[in-house]
């Protein structure tokens, strides 16, 4: 696929099974917020990241400024 790169083939069956377990966090996550339940937001966080919340219209403009910006979980 890109020069220089020999990347074994997919394994399509734990591609699909990945892809459903980001599918399915993201609809718990999504059901999360859209229910109110901010309070539980943190725990779809991990303790060692950078979490940004950027607009779509900052992103197409080019800036990268955050809604919200967190170092970590807590």
């Amino acid at each position: 696929m890109y020069p220089g790169f020999d990347m074994p083939a997919a394994d399509p069956k734990g591609t699909r099974e990945l892809r459903f377990e980001i599918e399915e966090f993201h609809n718990d996550y999504c059901h999360m917020l859209d229910s109110g339940k901010i309070e539980s937001w943190p725990e779809y966080f991990t303790e060692d990241a950078v979490y940004r919340i950027t607009a779509r219209e900052n992103v197409d403009d080019g800036l990268p400024v955050g809604l919200v910006y967190a170092e970590d979980a807590a």
